[in-house]
């Protein structure tokens, strides 16, 4: 399926998708509904895959049409257990019980090289200059030089209850974690913070 549209005389616009988990069906609907050009850039903030049925699919179809994506947490638990050539039997575990069996499953127990070798070079963040794209989040208390995919895939609670402005000129737009799951958040609000 092809998925971006020939541009039009509309202004270029910058979408942000975060956490799709395998749901490929919902993200080709979600996409047709968003008619993306050919001028549009694309942005995936990570947590292709692992929970949904089509993990597989939506990693080839980011990969396929080249759009801009981060490393997000589930990335991370996948790369744990087979980026290395390894495989550790509790991390293997943990990543099964996190959503993966469905991951593993989508690519009919046999993830090809190219998929893996693509999901270790996403990079954990994107500045846009006056957008920092990230999976998770920033540490307000380790100076930004010194974070890495621990801070950036994974942090919830220390960056979402901060009141520190982190960027003056920048707004931070993360994935991760459920907005409703946060204080005064209801479904189908996003959540906004002094921190970004």
């Amino acid at each position: 399926m092809h998925i971006v549209k020939p541009a039009s005389m509309t202004k270029n616009r910058r979408i942000v998708i975060g956490d799709v988990h395998g749901h490929y069906d919902t993200l080709i609907a979600l996409l047709d509904a968003v008619s993306p050009t050919s001028k549009d850039e694309i942005y995936f903030l990570g947590d292709l895959i692992d929970r949904g049925p089509k993990s597989a699919q939506v990693v080839d179809l980011v990969m396929r049409n080249k759009f801009h994506c981060l490393r997000g947490n589930h990335e991370e638990m996948l790369l744990d257990v087979v980026g290395t050539g390894e495989v550790s039997v509790d991390l293997y575990q943990s990543w099964l019980y996190s959503g993966g069996h469905a991951t593993v499953d989508s690519y009919d127990s046999k993830i090809p090289q190219e998929h893996i070798d693509w999901i270790k070079g996403l990079p954990l963040y994107v500045d846009l200059g006056d957008y920092w794209l990230v999976h998770a989040g920033v540490d307000p208390n380790i100076p930004l030089a010194n974070q890495s995919a621990e801070q950036f895939c994974w942090i919830r609670e220390d960056f979402h209850g901060n009141d520190q402005v982190i960027f003056k000129n920048k707004l931070i737009i993360t994935g991760h974690t459920i907005t409703f799951t946060l204080p005064g958040v209801h479904p189908g609000q996003i959540a906004a913070g002094k921190g970004g």
